[in-house]
């Protein structure tokens, strides 16, 4: 993992986000691609539609990287960090921007900050980070506000036994777990349980490069109605530091962003978060 990219909104999860991408570049090595994305207001009278002049444009560019620079400079004064440092500030939509930049600067990551009182489907950037969960170029990690870095020990990975058409998805997860020297715990949820499949077996026949080490890895079935209720179950029962999901339609990062924030059934997610991407 070389270089990470930071999207930052100035929101109040802003500090505790600068915060982790510093202490885990500390732990990496990796470089950090801070960026803001801003828009102007739009003010609409009579059908007309006022749109800022490039002199305004590059004014309102300037405040808001001097406001990321000052931020991002005094974490790292706080750590004692030398790390490598880029920043930026964008006028345009914050989910296009970011996957523009994702895609320009060659990230291995995006990491965002989950706003809100931690229910996956709320207070996200606004849609922001639900959007890059599913359409990111690259791997997402999402975290809550509070969340301080501390070095991934145990990790699952939701595994829905379907094929997966990008053999090298789990590259990055493999990255994480064999330079941090993480336990993995692949995990499969069902409703019912009539035999045990034999994940092992499921997950070599998709052909994946690379596999998972099996000194380091097990392999989970367990059987709940409510799949992400029992994902919540395992990783409180077995010290997970972190939850790797595959995004696509119909999959386990499906099933949370649909969870609803109310009643029995709402999972509060308080764990950072790896979407990966099929």
């Amino acid at each position: 993992m070389k270089k990470i990219l930071v999207p930052v909104d100035f929101s109040e999860m802003a500090q505790c986000l600068v915060r982790y991408a510093v202490s885990m570049a500390r732990a990496t090595g990796a470089e950090l691609h801070f960026l803001h994305v801003y828009q102007a207001p739009v003010v609409s009278a009579d059908a007309f539609v006022y749109v800022p002049d490039a002199d305004t444009l590059e004014h309102m560019k300037t405040n808001h990287v001097d406001r990321l620079r000052n931020l991002v400079q005094s974490e790292c004064s706080a750590q004692q960090a030398s790390i490598y440092i880029a920043m930026d500030g964008i006028y345009g939509v914050a989910e296009d921007e970011i996957i523009a930049q994702a895609k320009q600067v060659s990230s291995d990551l995006i990491l965002m900050g989950l706003q809100g009182s931690g229910y996956l489907r709320e207070r996200l950037l606004g849609n922001t980070a639900t959007h890059l969960f599913l359409h990111a170029p690259v791997p997402v990690l999402a975290i809550h506000p509070k969340t301080e870095f501390a070095p991934f020990r145990n990790v699952v990975f939701a595994y829905d036994q379907r094929t997966f058409n990008n053999k090298a998805l789990l590259r990055p997860l493999r990255a994480i777990t064999d330079f941090l020297g993480a336990r993995l715990h692949v995990l499969s949820i069902v409703s019912e349980l009539h035999d045990f499949p034999m994940l092992a077996d499921s997950l070599r026949s998709n052909a994946l490069d690379p596999g998972f080490p099996e000194d380091s890895t097990s392999y989970h079935i367990i059987q709940h109605d409510d799949a992400v209720e029992g994902l919540k179950e395992y990783c409180e029962e077995n010290t997970i530091d972190l939850v790797t999901l595959v995004a696509r339609k119909h999959s386990w990062l499906s099933n949370l962003l649909s969870e609803r924030v109310s009643k029995k059934t709402a999972f509060r997610l308080e764990l950072p978060v790896l979407a990966l991407h099929d």
